[in-house]
């Protein structure tokens, strides 16, 4: 069996190479940093507004930059769920643009930070999205353009209600897919498009095992030989809610 001191040389042979950036296949980034993850290795974590994800950073101290337009992301929250487990990482293309249903990256500005979370674009310029009362308070259904939003991939209630709002040009309104654990538009507001930082074409489980992202347009994967660039591991888990 591979020692961590093996694994972590071998990345070290790609960053040398790679001068000053690293992409590896996405199953050798994901056995290599799984067995990192283990040992508890180093670690980065951005956090803002009682939310945090792990976002891909360098390695081994040697990336400084993205190799490719592929990127990998250790989703540290259960915002997502059971789309994205809590610990499960996801490949990005960072060259789409955000359709209706896709789950993307984004870039939050918020009070002053700016931090990364990962959520599901519900509504589109010209739009209108609102999550209306029933009798009992609650929310039972998404409505977008006054008809209901089929959500198959909810692990939960619809959330909170909210009254409509019009999508502005320029601009989507994106929630998380577990709508109790989750701080999205509801509480940011409507985000620019610009703020799309890449698109989830795939969800990585624990053992490697890849699979489409549920209830999202399906859009093409990086092949066994193309290069993504590597992820780091996922701080411990925190209690926060809601999460980004």
């Amino acid at each position: 069996m591979t020692s961590d001191a093996a694994v972590e040389e071998r990345l070290q042979v790609l960053a040398d190479a790679a001068a000053p950036t690293i992409s590896a296949p996405p199953l050798l980034t994901q056995r290599a940093f799984a067995r990192l993850r283990r040992r508890g290795r180093r670690r980065r974590l951005l956090l803002a507004g009682g939310g945090a994800i792990a976002i891909a950073g360098s390695v081994l101290g040697a990336r400084a930059g993205h190799a490719g337009p592929y990127r990998n992301v250790v989703q540290a929250s259960q915002s997502m769920s059971p789309t994205i487990a809590m610990n499960e990482s996801v490949i990005l293309d960072t060259r789409l643009s955000p359709r209706l249903g896709d789950v993307v990256l984004l870039r939050v500005h918020q009070g002053g930070a700016t931090f990364e979370s990962i959520k599901r674009v519900e509504a589109l310029p010209g739009d209108t999205i609102s999550c209306p009362a029933a009798p009992d308070g609650t929310c039972h259904q998404l409505l977008r353009n006054g008809s209901a939003v089929r959500e198959q991939f909810l692990g939960g209630p619809a959330g909170s209600p909210f009254a409509a709002v019009s999508i502005p040009s320029g601009a989507i309104y994106v929630l998380g897919d577990n709508r109790d654990a989750s701080a999205d538009s509801r509480v940011w507001g409507t985000l620019p498009v610009s703020d799309v930082a890449g698109v989830v074409v795939r969800i990585v489980d624990a053992h490697g095992r890849q699979r489409v992202v549920g209830g999202a347009p399906v859009h093409p994967a990086p092949g066994g030989g193309a290069s993504v660039d590597p992820q780091e591991p996922p701080p411990p888990a925190q209690a926060t809610t809601p999460s980004s």
